[in-house]
């Protein structure tokens, strides 16, 4: 871990070393901010896709007219998705505590 992070410094003080253009990470003052934003970023795409697919289930619910298997595609496309942002929810549950835990603070 200690290794990405000195990559990232590495890139960063690289990347952009005129004054035009002050580099991709020059607003973070730390790796460890950069790790936690491309975390909650993933996290947070992840919420969004689950919630379209959640969405995407009720659509195909509604519109099966009662025919059997679109509406057994339907309850499969929402459980899944359900429990898509039930894993999702708890990753990011477990990402927060495990980098209160390491680096001390809350991100």
């Amino acid at each position: 871990m200690k290794n990405l992070f000195l990559f990232l410094h590495n890139l960063n003080s690289q990347i952009g070393t005129n004054s035009l253009n002050p580099g991709i990470f020059s607003k973070f003052s730390s790796p460890e901010q950069i790790i936690t934003i491309l975390f909650n970023l993933f996290f947070d795409i992840s919420s969004l896709v689950a919630v379209v697919y959640i969405v995407w289930g009720g659509y195909t619910y509604i519109m099966s007219h009662g025919e059997p298997s679109a509406i057994e595609k339907a309850k499969k496309t929402l459980e899944y998705s359900i429990i898509g942002l039930v894993v999702v929810a708890i990753s990011k549950s477990l990402f927060n505590f495990i980098a209160y835990t390491i680096l001390g603070s809350s991100l």
